[in-house]
């Protein structure tokens, strides 16, 4: 191998190190899910526990707004990093697949047991069990991003993610679930949102034109 090729094969193994440690452009995407879920999470246990009054017509509006708030804020967010630095190495990029496919996953889900139960195919209960199907995307998700981006302490939310999977069945069926439900996503989204918002690194210029 000549001189020129050891130095072509150096200079590529540092741009990947250094795509590999680019900070993770996600955390505004994490915060935002951190405070609607939980918010969703906390009126669904009201209605549920019977102990503040509220009609169940409350859930079905409840779920909608969370479907509006998402379908605005959203865009509005993928706005905000158009012009960070980053975007295109590794763990950004892993980080944006694999969450867009586990959100892809809980709404499939969650549009199957909508349908079953419109059919009389299944009882309330199967509903508790998207948290199951949430958490283990979530738990996923922030696995393969903390391994592509080198960010080895997004692998404790993942961790909790997991495990808290296999207590959703242990709940499953009492409003107490959403109360466990809202605390687990505040763990394994808001706190990591806000860490990773803070390690980003400031827009290029042309996003403040």
């Amino acid at each position: 191998m000549t001189s020129s090729q050891t130095d072509d094969l150096s200079f590529v193994r540092q741009m990947a190190e250094a795509g590999r440690n680019a900070p993770l452009l996600g955390g505004r995407f994490f915060v935002f899910y951190g405070v609607l879920i939980p918010i969703a999470y906390a009126v669904q246990w009201m209605v549920l526990s019977g102990e503040f009054g509220l009609p169940y017509a409350v859930i079905g509006w409840n779920w909608l707004a969370f479907g509006a708030a998402v379908a605005v804020g959203m865009p509005l967010l993928l706005r905000t990093i158009r012009r960070k630095p980053g975007r295109g190495t590794a763990g950004n990029r892993a980080e944006a697949a694999a969450w867009m496919f586990a959100g892809f996953t809980i709404g499939a889900f969650f549009l199957g047991v909508l349908i079953a139960n419109l059919i009389g195919a299944t009882s309330q209960i199967a509903f508790d069990y998207i948290l199951a199907v949430a958490f283990t995307g979530y738990g996923i998700a922030l696995f393969v991003t903390a391994s592509l981006a080198g960010t080895s302490w997004l692998k404790v939310p993942a961790y909790i993610s997991m495990a808290s999977v296999g207590i959703v069945p242990v709940l499953a069926g009492r409003p107490d679930v959403y109360l466990f439900g809202a605390t687990v996503v505040l763990l394994v989204s808001l706190y990591p949102g806000i860490r990773l918002m803070m390690a980003e690194p400031k827009s290029l210029p042309a996003e403040d034109a």
